[in-house]
């Protein structure tokens, strides 16, 4: 046999698995949406028990799949939720530490590889109650993955009997996780006395944004309906109104979470609308780089803290009716100030519904490290 014709050979043989698995790849990639909600809460509230009763509630027909957070690594958790969920259920684990943090990697192989192997109609995360819940919501909306999923509620279980306003002051950690939640849920209602109950209602009742719900449970029975609720909103808009009986208006603004704002450009057009006289109060949560920002300005002072809240960006602006208010042109105002082209703002993907593969080495290696100022962070 001539040279050229056994190269030839030799290259189609080595070709035929490279092909092979190329067309295993394609069968076994991601078309769908997966509809994901994370159940947090602090050690002991009763996130597996939740998680065990959502899955009895599971619709005829839909595929669920749930990931657990072990902080160590033997995961007690994910055997719980194995053996009470059913046969059908896709579970995985990431031991060793919290998602947003040591164990990062690890969650964005986990999640692919469940997203691809098994196609679910919802996805439950259960991170560990030592982490911060907020960087799990960061990657998520990584471009890999946010193609590939539709972030609905996250739930957050308290335990009325270990609240604490001075807790929510000294811990990042406990403060982080209730500030995220769309939906809060004081497990163990039966347990703790109706005081104790009504100061966690009324600490939530005085939030910016409003929780989509706040409800009383028992042994985590919970309606799954909560898991969808108001959190698949994909409306972005504009609204204004009247307060009633004053002579106040109030203006709501409304951007989508992958729009990042410039801090610096943010607290100049503050400074600005503060200094207008007819401009009472405002109020608003932006994304300015890898952090979320929570403003509140009155006549008297800008502030600027971080928050961990993530579902999108807003700004709540009162003023009086007799301030002449260009709404157009606030609206131009807010989106020039989008963050320095060195650090653009992540763009909405345009690989939804395309397949997704495992993630190449670049797209799972993450750089967050564990916050070990924080108390209540192992």
């Amino acid at each position: 046999m001539p040279a050229h014709e056994r190269q030839q050979q030799r290259r189609g043989s080595r070709g035929e698995p490279a092909c092979r698995a190329a067309r295993a790849a394609r069968r076994h990639a991601v078309s769908q949406t997966a509809h994901v909600n994370l159940v947090s809460g602090f050690l002991g509230t009763g996130k597996t028990s939740t998680i065990l009763n959502l899955l009895k509630q599971r619709p005829a027909g839909e595929r669920w799949a749930v990931l657990v957070n072990e902080f160590g690594n033997r995961g007690i958790d994910g055997a719980i939720i194995e053996a009470g969920g059913g046969g059908d259920i896709a579970i995985r684990e990431v031991a060793g530490g919290c998602l947003c943090c040591a164990a990062d990697t690890s969650f964005r192989v986990a999640i692919t590889r469940l997203l691809r192997d098994h196609h679910p109609d919802r996805l439950l995360i259960e991170p560990t109650g030592l982490g911060h819940a907020s960087g799990i919501i960061d990657t998520l909306r990584e471009p890999e993955l946010a193609a590939h999923i539709q972030l609905d509620e996250t739930l957050c279980l308290v335990d009325a009997r270990e609240f604490n306003p001075k807790r929510l002051q000294h811990s990042a950690l406990y403060a982080s996780q209730l500030q995220l939640a769309d939906v809060l849920i004081l497990n163990k209602a039966d347990l703790a006395d109706e005081t104790q109950l009504r100061a966690v209602e009324d600490w939530a009742a005085r939030q910016y944004p409003a929780k989509h719900a706040v409800l009383r449970a028992t042994h985590g029975n919970i309606d799954a309906a909560l898991l969808r609720g108001a959190g698949s909103s994909r409306e972005f808009d504009t609204q204004f109104c009247r307060i009633d009986d004053t002579r106040q208006h109030s203006l709501n603004l409304r951007f989508p979470p992958e729009q990042v704002f410039s801090r610096p450009k943010l607290r100049c057009l503050l400074d600005e609308l503060r200094a207008s006289a007819g401009v009472l109060r405002i109020k608003g949560i932006l994304r300015t780089g890898k952090e979320w920002t929570l403003a509140n300005v009155t006549p008297d002072s800008v502030e600027l803290t971080p928050i961990s809240y993530r579902r999108d960006s807003r700004v709540e602006l009162i003023y009086d009716e007799c301030f002449s208010l260009d709404i157009k042109a606030l609206q131009t105002r807010f989106n020039t100030l989008m963050a320095h082209p060195s650090t653009p703002p992540s763009a909405p993907s345009t690989n939804r519904g395309k397949p997704l593969y495992f993630l190449d080495k670049s797209a799972i290696l993450g750089d967050s490290q564990p916050n070990n100022n924080d108390p209540d962070h192992d």
